[in-house]
């Protein structure tokens, strides 16, 4: 299983997902390092609780992913995910949370 981003366009009804993680590779490491930093909202990514995604949390959402790249970048062993954050933010900044909605999952 794939952890991912959707985004779908209210105007459109298109559908676009970003990868995130494997299940495996969120659990082993996403999920050590957003309990590590205290985050409260990329921990879950993986749960289901974030299938629908209002406004309001976007820019909470976008701090954490900053957070969490400020803390990975620099460590060659966590490019993958310095690049997996880079991919969701450019995400978040090509589209705009009043016309569109995000799930997580």
């Amino acid at each position: 299983m794939t952890v991912e981003m959707g985004i779908r366009r209210h105007d459109t009804g298109e559908y676009r997902v970003v990868p995130v993680a494997t299940s495996e590779t969120f659990r082993r490491v996403w999920l050590p390092a957003c309990e590590n930093l205290g985050l409260e909202w990329v921990v879950h990514f993986h749960d289901g609780s974030l299938n629908s995604v209002p406004p309001e949390p976007v820019p909470r959402i976008i701090a954490e992913l900053v957070r969490l790249r400020n803390w990975a970048t620099g460590r060659a062993d966590l490019e993958f995910l310095v690049e997996r954050i880079d991919a969701l933010l450019r995400a978040f900044e090509e589209t705009d949370p009043s016309t569109c909605e995000y799930d997580f999952g």
